[in-house]
């Protein structure tokens, strides 16, 4: 699923438990809002600056590409992820 639907149904999920009219619903809709929240992808913070590393030291390369709605690492940032992880 893209990350632009994910982020739609969790504000969706927000506006309904504030016009929630029982505690019964808000509590579904919190339970809702947990599930759409588990599937957002979050890289380890250690890796984005990796990638930032990367992408200023190979100017041309990308750390990512995205084909069928998913963010996969470049051939080459994994080399420069084992690298760092030698040295």
């Amino acid at each position: 699923m893209s990350e632009d639907y994910i982020a739609r149904k969790i504000s969706n999920c927000k506006k309904l438990i504030e016009t929630a009219s029982s505690p019964e619903q808000k509590k579904i809709y919190q339970g809702y809002l947990e599930i759409w929240q588990k599937a957002v992808k979050v890289g380890p913070v250690g890796e984005n600056i990796h990638a930032a590393a990367f992408e200023r030291i190979h100017t041309p390369k990308k750390a990512y590409f995205t084909r069928d709605g998913n963010t996969n690492q470049t051939r080459a940032f994994k080399e420069f992820l084992k690298r760092q992880e030698v040295e």
